[in-house]
Formats: C-alpha cells, sequence, structure tokens
C-alpha cells in the first residue's frame, strides 16, 4: 500500500503494483481534482521502499501552504533518502484518523482518500473535437496484444496504454485498472505532453468514474479492450468524448464520438 502526504498529511492510501508511483500520485492529484496541472505541484517523492509518497503543493491565492524548497513544479523522483520509510509527526507529518472515503467504490483494490479539504471543484469540459484516424485506434489494439507480459502471465492485471495521434508513448501495468490509467496521466503531466492530444486503451471495462477521470484530463479519446456501461457512455457522448470498446487489432466497436473518426 502506497500512502501519499500531501503538504504533511496523510491524504490517499493506494493498493497498486510498486512501479511508476510518482506517476500514478501526479496522475491522481488530477483526477481527483486536488491539482488542474502539474505546474501546481512542486514536488513528489517517493520513499525507496515505495510505501510512503510526500508531496509539495505550490501555495494557491488564499492558501497558507507550507513553504518548501524541493524544487521547480511538477518535479517527482524515487529516492533512498527522500521519504521516510515510516513517516511520523518528527518529520512534520500528521498521520490522522479521517474518514476514508473509498475513491474507486468499482474498483477491487479499495483505495482510499483520507482527505478532501485539498479538492478544487473545476467543471468537466468538453473536448475539442479533433479527428481521430482509425488506423490509430488499431494500432493501440496492437501494442496491448504484444507489450503486456503481466497481463499475458497472469490475465488478472491492468494495463494502460497512452499515445499521441497514434504513436506509443507510454505503457503500464497495475492491479486496479484505475490506478492504470492515472499512472499514464501522470506520465503526461510529469513529460509535459499535451493531454487534448492524447489517447488511451485500457484493458478493463468502462465505468463511469473511468470516464470521468478521462475527461477531467482532457483526453479526447477513450479505448477498452472490454466494454463501458451505459452512464459512463452518456457521460462521454455529453461531454463530446470518443468511446471504443472491444477493441481488437483488426476490429472495434464505437460507441460515442462518431463524428470524430476518419
Amino acid at each position: 500500500m502506497l500512502q501519499v502526504f500531501v503538504n504533511g498529511k496523510l491524504t490517499m492510501r493506494l493498493v497498486c503494483t510498486r512501479e511508476y508511483l510518482p506517476e500514478l500520485v501526479m496522475g491522481r492529484l488530477l483526477t481527483e481534482k486536488m491539482i488542474l496541472c502539474a505546474e501546481d505541484v512542486r514536488s513528489v517523492t517517493v520513499c525507496r521502499f515505495g510505501r510512503n509518497a510526500l508531496v509539495t503543493l505550490r501555495e494557491r491565492e488564499g492558501d497558507a501552504l507550507p513553504a518548501s524548497d524541493s524544487g521547480d513544479g511538477g518535479q517527482a523522483q524515487k529516492s533512498p533518502e527522500g521519504a521516510s520509510e515510516e513517516p511520523g509527526n518528527k518529520d512534520g507529518i500528521r498521520q490522522e484518523n479521517s474518514a476514508a472515503v473509498e475513491t474507486v467504490a468499482s474498483c477491487c483494490t479499495g483505495n482510499q482518500i483520507l482527505d478532501r479539504s485539498l479538492a478544487l471543484d473545476p467543471e468537466l469540459r468538453p473536448a475539442d473535437g479533433r479527428k481521430i484516424r482509425k488506423e490509430w485506434i488499431f494500432r493501440l489494439a496492437d501494442a496491448f496484444a504484444r507489450e503486456q507480459p503481466l497481463y499475458a502471465a497472469t490475465r488478472s492485471i491492468h494495463s494502460c496504454i497512452l499515445s499521441r495521434c497514434g504513436r506509443i508513448l507510454f505503457s503500464c501495468e497495475d492491479i486496479g485498472r484505475h490506478n492504470a490509467l492515472d499512472k499514464a496521466i501522470g506520465y503526461a503531466l510529469l513529460h509535459e505532453i499535451p493531454l487534448p492530444e492524447c489517447e488511451v486503451y485500457t484493458s478493463g471495462r468502462i465505468p463511469l468514474d473511468m470516464t470521468e477521470k478521462v475527461i477531467r484530463a482532457g483526453i479526447p479519446v477513450l479505448v477498452s479492450k472490454a466494454a463501458p456501461t451505459v452512464e459512463a457512455v452518456e457521460l462521454a457522448r455529453s461531454c463530446g468524448i470518443m468511446v471504443i470498446g472491444q477493441a481488437r487489432p483488426d476490429s472495434f466497436r464505437l460507441y460515442c464520438g462518431e463524428s470524430s473518426l476518419v
């Protein structure tokens, strides 16, 4: 389990696969509305054991956040020294018994948000309606079929692939499909990749909360090996998001976003 401390306060507990943890934290901060962009984050540091992540946010107007000398916005590292293995009060970190809220009820990981005081309230914004080529979708599905070793070996892990105009940029695997999606989003944030120009492929079905994550990230195309729920398609359609399910290297099913497909 990864405990995430934001400005010294225990904010999230994430049950996850221990790779791409800075990316997971950045993506989850965005999709849980705690940040609006990478520049809102001064630093992210993950301990060498993968148990704790320390996040420092930049001060918002009207806030009084702790001062930090950690560097520029969006800086992330996985350091053997940076974060304490077992944070406590001696490091200025408060572990409080907050009322835990399961952040993704449709996922089996039981991830929890412990503090929503930092959450902003951005509106779900419509996508820009850019054109998407069919061959980009086939390329994503083909990459999934070839490049997911844990999924191929176990059939019990999820994966997510990030592409930009059909070019594969990043792929990851995790025990939770929401985690995998957040890792892909976080990767884009940390590498200054414009998410409105990207597509994502997920191995799992698409419930409503996965669609919300994609919309909050500004990604206009959500592709899945499985199928979306009715509620997910309705929300995606209202925000101009293309949703594709049952995607294979030679076929797919388009659920919404017909006008953007060329």
